[in-house]
């Protein structure tokens, strides 16, 4: 899916609808593929795995969150990783997308 035509999708779920623009974000991103933490209808933040996206895909989703006056920013969660038997926490960044 290109930049372009995330845009239209986006757009397209908030015309003459009551979805949010963080909801249609979400379902955006997961249309296009990206590893989405769960996200239901009213949540607040959106967080959006950002540990094996090229740059510019994040400067996409950053470009598509600033279009509809949401706020970007990148926050780290620990998470546990097998690693040959030992079990290891790993710092994983994610893009925390919020309005503000």
């Amino acid at each position: 899916m290109t930049q372009d035509q995330m845009y239209e999708h986006l757009r397209a779920q908030m015309r003459g609808t009551d979805v949010s623009a963080l909801e249609a974000l979400a379902n955006t991103l997961k249309a296009a593929g990206s590893d989405l933490m769960p996200f239901l209808k009213g949540d607040k933040h959106l967080y959006v795995r950002c540990d094996w996206m090229q740059w510019q895909n994040i400067r996409i989703v950053e470009f598509l969150a600033s279009a509809n006056f949401l706020t970007t920013r990148i926050v780290a969660f620990n998470r546990k990783l097998d690693l040959e038997g030992v079990d290891e926490v790993v710092a994983t960044p994610y893009l925390n997308i919020y309005k503000a």
